[in-house]
């Protein structure tokens, strides 16, 4: 695990991983939820929107996807002309 966010509401527990996914585990007790496929590259920043109902998350190879939690769909995917470090908290 690279990074780790928390939603507003602590609820849930997001972790960008090296094998390209997103976990998203429950708390209290720990139970993965979610594991998000897509990235092609090492998930280096994760963020929830103020809600928690989006997740965002930034790849190494400079993009970000936004998923929506809970609908399994697929993601809207925004690539960069340069590198993402961060997928930067906001609402």
């Amino acid at each position: 695990v690279h990074c780790l966010a928390f939603s507003a509401d602590s609820g849930l527990l997001a972790g960008g991983c090296a094998d390209k996914t997103v976990r998203v585990w429950v708390i209290p007790g720990g139970a993965c939820v979610a594991t998000l496929r897509g990235a092609t590259a090492i998930v280096c920043s994760v963020s929830f929107c103020h809600q928690g109902r989006r997740l965002a998350s930034a790849s190494t190879d400079a993009s970000v996807r936004v998923w929506s939690i809970g609908s399994g769909g697929t993601p809207a995917v925004l690539v960069a002309t340069c590198s993402v470090s961060s997928a930067a908290q906001g609402n």
